[in-house]
C-alpha cells in the first residue's frame, strides 16, 4: 500500500483522477473521441471534472500529461482561472469559519469543523485550493444548538427555512451567508437517529483535536472519525449506495486521510458490519481502488462490490443510468413502509406534519431531475 504524507497525497490523487477521467471519457454522455480532436477531448474532460467537483484538483496533472491531445491555450487559461477563483473563495470561507468559531468559543460553545472545513482548517496557509466547497459543517452538542444558531444569526447568517425536527434532521436548516457565497450546516448528529454506532456525536466531540495548534482554536475530529464520516456520508446517507451515486471529489478526501498514521480502517469496517452495511463499504473501497490503485479493496473484492462499482461508473458517465436503481430503491422503501411497523410509523409521523410533508414530497420530486436529463 502506498505511503503518503498528508498533503502530498493530493498531488498523487490528482494524477490518478486525471487518468481515471480519461478512461471514462469514451463512454461519457455519448462522447465521440475517436477522431482525437483536442477541443472535443478537453471540453468533455472539463465538463466531467466540473460535474464531479474535481476540476481544481486535476489542473497540474492535466498540464503535465503527455499521452493526451495538446491542451489548447484557452483551456489552460480557464483551468488556472478556476483554481485561482476557488482558492480565493476558500480564503473567504476560512475567514467565515474563523470568525464564527471565535464567537462560539467566546460564548463557551464547543464546535467541531467537519468534512471539508477540517481540511480548510489544516491547510490554513493555502486554504486547500484543491478542495471545492458547497458549505461549511459544524458539530455542536444538542443543548448548544440554539445558542450556536443565535450566534451565527447575529453575524448575519440567514436560515433558508424554519422546519427543524431533531428526530428527523441531522442538522439545523442551512444558514446562508449574507452575500450568498456559502454558509453553515450546524449538526447535532452525523447520521440517522438510530445510527450512533456509525458516528457517535459525543465521541466526535470528546476526541476532537486542535490541529495544527493555532490561535484560531478550531477543533477537527480524529482522523479515523473523519474517514468514517466520509464513507458514511458517501454510501449510507440519502441512500447513495442503493442509488449507485458516487462523487469523485471523495477520492481527494479519501486519499488525504488514508495515508495518515493511526487511521483505523478495520475499525471503521466494524462499524459498517455492526450496522449491516458492510457491502456498502466494500463497494466504496473497490471504487476508490479503481481510481487510486492503492490496494485498499484487497486482493479479491467480492463480485457484488465489483458490480456496484461498474454500475456507479455508468451513472457517473450517464446519470440516466440511475433511473433503474432509483426505481428499485423506491419499491424497496414502499414495501418496507407497508410491511415494516417501524418504517410505517416513521412515515405516518412525517406526513402528519405539514412542513415535514412538504419536505418529504419535495425531496422525492428532486429525484425526478435525474429522469429529466
Amino acid at each position: 500500500m502506498k505511503s503518503q504524507s498528508e498533503f502530498n497525497s493530493i498531488a498523487y490523487a490528482g494524477e490518478r483522477l486525471f487518468a481515471y477521467l480519461c478512461r471514462l471519457l469514451p463512454t461519457y454522455d455519448g462522447a465521440q473521441l475517436a477522431d482525437g480532436n483536442a477541443d472535443t477531448f478537453w471540453r468533455m474532460l472539463v465538463r466531467l471534472s466540473s460535474e464531479q467537483l474535481v476540476l481544481t484538483a486535476i489542473v497540474d496533472a492535466a498540464s503535465k500529461a503527455h499521452d493526451v491531445p495538446d491542451m489548447p491555450d484557452d483551456v489552460a487559461d480557464f483551468l488556472q482561472s478556476v483554481r485561482a477563483a476557488n482558492g480565493n473563495r476558500n480564503l473567504r470561507l476560512l475567514a467565515n469559519l474563523e470568525e464564527a468559531n471565535a464567537e462560539l468559543r467566546r460564548k463557551g460553545i464547543k464546535a467541531v469543523a467537519l468534512k471539508g472545513a477540517a481540511f480548510l482548517t489544516e491547510d490554513r496557509e493555502n486554504a486547500a485550493p484543491w478542495r471545492f466547497f458547497g458549505d461549511l459543517d459544524l458539530l455542536v452538542r444538542d443543548n448548544d444548538l440554539p445558542g450556536a444558531v443565535s450566534i451565527l444569526q447575529s453575524l448575519g447568517y440567514i436560515a433558508n427555512q424554519t422546519a427543524y425536527y431533531p428526530h428527523y434532521h441531522r442538522h439545523y436548516p442551512f444558514l446562508r451567508h449574507p452575500d450568498g457565497d456559502s454558509g453553515f450546516d450546524v449538526h447535532t448528529r452525523l447520521a440517522g437517529f438510530h445510527q450512533t454506532t456509525f458516528l457517535d456525536p459525543d465521541e466526535f466531540l470528546k476526541t476532537a483535536v486542535n490541529r495544527p495548534a493555532s490561535s484560531s482554536g478550531i477543533l477537527i475530529p480524529s482522523e479515523t472519525n473523519r474517514l468514517a464520516h466520509l464513507i458514511v456520508n458517501a454510501q449510507v446517507l440519502d441512500y447513495r449506495y442503493e442509488r449507485r451515486l458516487f462523487r469523485l471529489r471523495d477520492v481527494l478526501d479519501f486519499a488525504n486521510l488514508t495515508g495518515r498514521t493511526g487511521v483505523d480502517l478495520a475499525g471503521i469496517r466494524r462499524r459498517f458490519e455492526t450496522n449491516g452495511k458492510a457491502d456498502a463499504m466494500d463497494a466504496y473501497l473497490v471504487t476508490m481502488d479503481r481510481v487510486l490503485r492503492d490496494g485498499h479493496a484487497g486482493e479479491r473484492p467480492s463480485t457484488k462490490a465489483n458490480r456496484w462499482a461498474n454500475q456507479a461508473e455508468q451513472v457517473i458517465c450517464n446519470p440516466r443510468k440511475a433511473r433503474i436503481h432509483i426505481l428499485k430503491h423506491w419499491i424497496m422503501m414502499a414495501t418496507a413502509q407497508v410491511f415494516n411497523r417501524r418504517e410505517r410509523q416513521f412515515l405516518v409521523e412525517r406526513l402528519a406534519d405539514p412542513r415535514q410533508r412538504e419536505e418529504f414530497f419535495g425531496k422525492r420530486a428532486s429525484y425526478l431531475r435525474i429522469f429529466q436529463r
